[in-house]
């Protein structure tokens, strides 16, 4: 097994260092170093096999980069502060008739103050990647190792009719507690394969379509250094099974592990003229992760399962590009994806907590280049963003949504043969639009006694993340941000880059602030 493992390890990673040769950058269309172009890089990577058509340069980024985000404008269970240290490359290259495409990320990451979780999953748009996972209330600080890489290639099967993509990815890491009881580490890896098949017709038209099959396992395990510390009269480091939205369990081992699979079909369209490009997307997904009660070597015994949590997504892309010439490029993107989630408790027979998300999105910009400098990059989005939690077991339920705008601007200014500074601002505004919180725990919370330690740890969860969430959301945030790029052109065959960047968003209700800094060094060979 391990020597299989290692096998589709070789493969992968052949399939990413394929994709970080390129070539000739000096053309409009680069990845990396404007903002419209990398939106359109990621809309096209959605189904490999549109890869063909993508109007993006050749090109290989390399960088190193460090980012910092701290302050009190967070949800319950984020860290007050969390430090990003990585390397990461990316790259396309075209041969005669095979496109490689692919990148890698290393990173180290720092979180201090985070509480409430214990578990490898985090919040994703407001909401727990897995509403069931061991915690304790007692914040602290974690050291993370990350590891993300992924290839692929396009080929023609057929020249000028069709054409295939097959794409590998591997994602790995490794997160510890650090310094305070309970000591915990999670192990996580990822394998997920795709492929995609493209038909063209009439030159100028392509039908795609295609799947996407993948697994990870995380082991999860917790120690104490005062064992005599972990007893239900220390309610705030005395670890819990969260189950839901405000439900609570004793947790019969404090090592477990987890098991998912999931999939994807998807389908698109994509039309390419000379000054046009129209691109539609379907996909539809699901998954299901089975939490165990423990971490024995049963091989993974259905017995022994704790809970189960299905989700379903379904996600649309529609984009449409206008060249009009050489030096400009307009883009209208609408995007859509909808989630639901059900949690199923094997001990309650039964389902005890729904979730679903939808994010709907409408953004538009403009580039104009002189030559290879950028005369101009803007843009702007608008974000719809509805997410509802019910947990049928304590009887809580909310539904909150937001509306988000944003915009963007970047010029490049060239101070001499070498030297081009872009500097870019962006601004926005999210306005909530619901905020409701049903609480059927309520009577019960007010009226616990002091040897109630359950009842205690259940209600320090409900201030520290129902209450304190519910306020979060029901806040207005105006966000504004800065930045700017030195690149240094041709030193030795490469451009160099120095890329700093800072952000603010403030609650216009409370004052309340999280700031994000980031400074990166990039090269482009």
């Amino acid at each position: 097994m391990m020597k299989k493992q290692y096998i589709l390890l070789a493969i992968i990673l052949a399939l990413t260092l394929s994709g970080l040769y390129a070539q000739d950058r000096k053309t409009p269309g680069t990845a990396h170093d404007n903002v419209f172009y990398p939106e359109v890089y990621e809309v096209y990577k959605n189904i490999g096999v549109q890869m063909k058509y993508v109007p993006v340069g050749d090109y290989t980024a390399s960088s190193l980069y460090y980012r910092n985000t701290a302050g009190d404008l967070r949800q319950g269970q984020e860290a007050e502060s969390v430090q990003h240290v990585g390397i990461s490359t990316r790259g396309l290259y075209r041969g005669k008739k095979i496109m490689f495409f692919g990148g890698i990320d290393i990173r180290k990451e720092y979180m201090d103050d985070q509480g409430w979780g214990l578990s490898y999953g985090g919040l994703r748009d407001g909401v727990m990647e897995d509403p069931h996972y061991l915690a304790v209330a007692r914040p602290a600080n974690w050291s993370n190792q990350y590891y993300e890489l992924g290839g692929g290639f396009t080929l023609p099967v057929i020249a000028d009719r069709l054409d295939v993509s097959l794409e590998a990815e591997y994602d790995a890491f490794n997160k510890y507690r650090t310094d305070l009881d309970p000591r915990t580490e999670v192990t996580y890896n990822r394998l997920h394969f795709k492929t995609t098949v493209g038909y063209t017709f009439l030159e100028k038209h392509q039908l795609s379509a295609g799947g996407a099959l993948g697994y990870f396992h995380v082991s999860n395990s917790a120690k104490f250094n005062n064992n005599g510390a972990n007893i239900p009269y220390n309610y705030d480091r005395y670890i819990r099974w969260v189950t839901g939205y405000g439900t609570m369990a004793n947790s019969a081992s404090h090592a477990i592990k987890r098991r998912n699979t999931h999939w994807s079909v998807v389908a698109g369209y994509s039309y390419q003229d000379t000054g046009w490009r129209l691109l539609c997307q379907f996909r539809y997904s699901g998954s299901r992760t089975d939490t165990f009660k423990d971490n024995s070597d049963d091989r993974y015994a259905s017995e022994n399962i704790y809970g189960i949590y299905h989700t379903d997504e379904m996600e649309n892309n529609l984009m449409l590009l206008r060249f009009p010439d050489q030096d400009r490029a307009f883009k209208v993107h609408l995007s859509g994806i909808r989630r639901q989630g059900d949690n199923f408790l094997t001990a309650k027979d039964g389902k005890n907590y729904t979730m679903e998300q939808t994010k709907l999105g409408l953004g538009a910009s403009l580039i104009r280049y002189r030559d290879t400098r950028i005369r101009y990059d803007t843009g702007m989005t608008l974000t719809y963003l509805g997410v509802q939690q019910q947990d049928r077991l304590s009887q809580t339920a909310t539904d909150n949504s937001l509306l988000h705008a944003q915009l963007y601007f970047l010029k490049d200014y060239i101070l001499n043969n070498s030297m081009i500074l872009t500097p870019g601002i962006k601004g926005g505004y999210r306005h909530t639009l619901d905020n409701m919180l049903a609480n059927g725990s309520a009577s019960y919370l007010g009226h616990i006694t002091e040897s109630d330690y359950a009842g205690l740890a259940l209600k320090r969860f409900y201030e520290d993340v129902v209450y304190h969430d519910h306020e979060i959301w029901s806040q207005n945030v105006w966000l504004a941000g800065a930045g700017v790029d030195l690149r240094f052109r041709e030193i030795r065959n490469f451009d160099l880059t120095l890329r700093i960047r800072t952000e603010v968003q403030q609650a216009v209700q409370t004052g309340m602030q999280r700031w994000t800094t980031g400074i990166a060094v990039v090269l482009d060979y």
